[in-house]
């Protein structure tokens, strides 16, 4: 019987922010200390409205305000948010959420989202700065 790698991605996603390009990642192994979830039995042990805002402090603690709005707080707010099923790796039903958060500024709408993935035990997966050529 095949194991699962402990660094398998299972999702990647591109962001860019006030100039810079940013990647989250996250790995079989970040869901390793996350809680099992049945969605037939109970509600996810992390709700919805949680994983969004553990994602706006997240990005807001990393990324700080926009350059145009550096007083304004919240400085992030929730804009979309993905609940997806990992399968079992690890023999158990695991589960994670993709959030994708717009920075609080006069027509934010314009500006594409930073991208986070939020684990069902709450942690948030860190953006990592990727230099371009």
């Amino acid at each position: 019987m095949a194991t699962a790698s402990a660094d398998f991605t299972l999702e990647r996603a591109e962001s860019d922010f006030a100039g810079k390009h940013y990647v989250c990642v996250i790995t079989i192994s970040c869901l390793t200390n996350a809680p099992e979830w049945d969605p037939e039995k109970t509600p996810p042990p992390l709700s919805s409205r949680k994983a969004i805002k553990l994602a706006e402090s997240a990005v807001c603690t990393q990324l700080g305000n926009h350059p145009q709005m550096p007083i304004i707080y919240p400085a992030w707010h929730g804009f979309k948010v993905a609940l997806i099923r990992s399968g079992k790796p690890f023999g158990k039903e695991l589960w994670y959420y993709r959030v994708e958060v717009h920075p609080v500024v006069t027509g934010s709408n314009s500006y594409p989202p930073v991208t986070v993935f939020v684990t069902m035990n709450g942690k948030v997966m860190p953006l990592t700065e990727q230099k371009t050529p």
